[in-house]
């Protein structure tokens, strides 16, 4: 056949591009899996402050009065 070997060049090229996709989706699917263990971990850290915070002064944080000092506001 006349265009065999470009139609090869094709066929190699829809391979390469799918591998590549392939390791692509590899790559974020770790990357998002360690972004929730990581995101797991920090509400644990954030749990635990709360509850410090709670029975240290019995009542609950004031997430509005703590947004302020974060933003510099207060």
């Amino acid at each position: 056949m006349e265009y065999l070997e470009e139609i090869k060049s094709i066929v190699n090229e829809y391979t390469r591009i799918n591998e590549e996709i392939k390791i692509l989706d590899m790559l974020v699917s770790q990357k998002k899996e360690e972004l929730y263990l990581a995101l797991d971990k920090n509400k644990v850290k954030e749990q635990t402050l709360i509850d410090k915070i709670k029975l240290e002064t019995g009542e609950e944080p004031d997430y509005y009065k703590i947004i302020l000092q974060l933003n510099g506001i207060i």
